[in-house]
């Protein structure tokens, strides 16, 4: 399999486990009140998941020979 196909569905199915369980732990545990700056927290938590993805299949896929030359 290609790590860029690899990575691409990593990063789509891993939000499917992610949020919804995110979800119900906050609208059952968290203060109404709270729920704006743990929201904010978990989105950068998991745009750093994605950019980290993203940079290490984009290594992965660099340091590849080149098979055109």
């Amino acid at each position: 399999m290609d790590a860029n196909a690899h990575t691409c569905g990593t990063v789509v199915a891993t939000p499917r486990r992610v949020w919804p369980a995110y979800d119900i732990i906050t609208f059952t545990l968290i203060p109404p009140r709270s729920r704006p700056f743990t929201t904010v927290f978990m989105g950068v938590c998991w745009h750093t998941y994605v950019a980290f993805v993203a940079a290490t299949a984009k290594s992965v896929v660099d340091a590849r020979p080149n098979k055109a030359a």
